[in-house]
């Protein structure tokens, strides 16, 4: 059976996790069974997310978070704040008239989760076609 594809910016987020968590883990002197006792998230699970192999659901980031007293953001990436600014070309805000669907289309691709959550590719498809059918209804 063929596995769940994996987009470029997860496979670049599990990288980050596993150095930010090899990082926390030495400069603290603790081990991965320490991490796994201190959270109690099994060690397959935590070695997992230490080899770059897995991306933790919110709930082990924030256990996580916890045993080494850090922001969510210092562990995984996903919760970094990008710090969103609306400008006069943000096309998403200005509900541009001339907008595209290819436009549409890249806003809804670079849209990869929601309050730490992963949105799924139906999800994402059904953001798009709502989004085209409100755009395409304004003309009324």
């Amino acid at each position: 059976m063929a596995g769940k594809s994996e987009s470029p910016l997860d496979k670049q987020n599990k990288k980050i996790l596993a150095a930010n968590l090899k990082r926390l883990t030495s400069s603290r002197g603790k081990k991965q069974i320490d991490v796994s006792k201190g959270t109690k998230i099994s060690l397959s699970t935590l070695n997992g997310y230490y080899q770059g192999k897995r991306l933790p659901s919110p709930g082990n980031v924030q256990k996580i978070a916890d045993y080494f007293s850090v922001n969510k953001s210092d562990i995984d990436p996903r919760f970094k704040n990008i710090g969103y600014q609306p400008n006069k070309d943000n096309k998403i805000n200005e509900l541009d008239s001339n907008m595209t669907d290819e436009d549409i289309d890249k806003i809804i691709d670079s849209m990869r989760s929601f309050e730490g959550r992963d949105i799924s590719e139906a999800q994402r498809a059904a953001l798009r076609a709502s989004m085209k059918g409100i755009l395409k209804g304004m003309d009324n």
